[in-house]
């Protein structure tokens, strides 16, 4: 997905989004949040060593596996959760995951969610300014 034509975030911490995919268990579609803080770089969907998908983490949050550990991440690379702060309970520090998706470089926000759970990355592609 491209970034906004003016190539600055859309959003910032304190404005009000509208949630549009899931982040299943904690967020559904049509949630409502707050923009805590942003970041820009890329995001990389994972299969978690379960083996279920999970949205998202940030590139800083990955450490490549293998004999070059500052590579680059590609799809199908293993790396290293350094972080589980911020993610679901089922992230954990130290877990080795697979890259199955990488987002193009885009804006991606901590948010609280109505409920006052803190939930971490939110790409700029998956909300819109609130509508309520």
């Amino acid at each position: 997905m491209p970034l906004n034509n003016n190539h600055f975030p859309q959003f910032n911490p304190g404005d009000n989004i509208l949630i549009l995919t899931d982040h299943l268990p904690m967020v559904e579609a049509g949630s409502e949040a707050t923009i805590v803080s942003q970041q820009f770089g890329e995001l990389y969907s994972v299969l978690l060593p379960d083996g279920h998908p999970y949205l998202w983490l940030a590139g800083f949050e990955l450490q490549a596996i293998g004999s070059n550990p500052n590579k680059h991440l590609q799809v199908g690379d293993s790396a290293q959760v350094l972080t589980e702060e911020g993610h679901t309970p089922e992230v954990h520090k130290g877990d080795i995951v697979k890259i199955i998706k990488i987002s193009q470089p885009t804006f991606f926000y901590d948010v609280i969610l109505k409920d006052g759970l803190y939930h971490r990355w939110l790409g700029e592609f998956e909300m819109i300014p609130s509508i309520r």
